[in-house]
């Protein structure tokens, strides 16, 4: 492997067992978006990897382990430009633990690396049915829901959605498949319809639709369509009997919607901002300007939905765009 000593297979198994559990775990601690959490997941992996070097494991350097490196890197270099150069060094290392895992990981050899994510769409079906269970205990309710919406344990009913549905992929190309697959593939899609993300359901419409043509199975089609029908069906069915239901957000759905709107004219702000200022602001530096650039009536949280926060990050700056918007969506 490039004149590079990697882990011999025998080793592979015991030594990725931390990182399968790792990616099992973490969601459920709101994906490690906290201060502590992220602090204490680069302890574990810090720890991991010193272990792992001692097993006699190199380091593969690859196209993703490159990115990640050049990301952490864009976040050090907008301490230049950064409103708070402080913070913008806390951006740096809130970004450590992605940088310490994709070390980790490149340590395997490129074949075994996606088992890594195998545990994560059971990570989602537990997540589900441990939420909505949840959500029935009144004084509970409110950890596992935002506005009646089921959001997991990621606290934003957005962030849930992706995250079920990234499991669903994942679940859908496993070359392992189980017979009892379709079956935990169904809870995804429910707990997709039960956190009343219009945004996730239009994606989960668009990821259905590529996987039946991409999986030319006739039961695979056939279970899938049978799955979406019933899925959306039972999550209608607490409101059809007069209870809550966040599904009947999707009845609504509506390009002219005042949410829909302000989240494009958010977005489209978002955009200005990094034309603006290209090598960014810094950690939450767009906060510092917020108000100089918004050009429409729309409200601004922060969000403790570490995986959306992750994938809307520009690599040069920490811009609104990744800033949630509790009202929109």
């Amino acid at each position: 492997m490039n004149g590079r000593k990697t882990i011999a297979g025998g080793k592979t198994r015991d030594l990725m067992l931390p990182l399968r559990w790792l990616m099992f775990g973490l969601p459920f601690f709101a994906g490690g978006f906290h201060q502590l959490t992220c602090a204490v997941t680069g302890v574990l992996l810090m720890g991991y990897l010193i272990w792992q070097g001692k097993q006699g494991s190199g380091l593969l350097v690859s196209s993703g382990l490159i990115a990640v490196a050049v990301l952490t890197a864009g976040y050090g270099l907008s301490a230049f430009w950064a409103a708070d150069r402080g913070m913008a060094v806390y951006g740096v290392v809130r970004m450590l633990p992605v940088l310490l895992f994709g070390l980790a990981l490149s340590r395997f050899p490129e074949g075994e690396r996606k088992r890594v994510w195998d545990l994560v769409p059971l990570s989602g079906v537990v997540m589900t049915a441990l939420s909505y269970g949840l959500q029935l205990i009144p004084s509970l309710k409110e950890l596992v829901t935002v506005s009646g919406r089921l959001a997991g344990f990621f606290g934003y009913p957005n962030a849930f959605a992706a995250f079920l549905i990234v499991g669903l992929v994942i679940s859908a190309f496993d070359e392992n498949r189980r017979p009892w697959a379709p079956a935990l593939d169904g809870l995804l899609i429910f707990g997709v319809f039960q956190s009343g993300s219009r945004i996730g359901f239009l994606v989960l419409l668009v990821i259905l639709g590529l996987l039946l043509i991409l999986r030319k199975e006739g039961n695979y089609r056939v279970g899938t369509v049978a799955l979406l029908a019933g899925c959306f069906a039972l999550s209608l069915l607490p409101g059809l009997l007069g209870g809550e239901t966040a599904a009947d957000r999707y009845l609504s759905i509506s390009g002219s919607s005042s949410s829909m709107l302000g989240r494009l004219l958010y977005y489209l702000d978002g955009v200005k901002l990094i034309l603006r200022h290209p090598f960014g602001l810094g950690y939450l530096g767009w906060s510092a300007v917020q108000g100089s650039i918004q050009s429409g009536v729309y409200s601004v949280t922060m969000s403790i939905a570490g995986c959306c926060s992750c994938c809307r990050r520009n690599i040069w700056t920490s811009s609104p765009s990744w800033a949630a918007n509790d009202r929109v969506l």
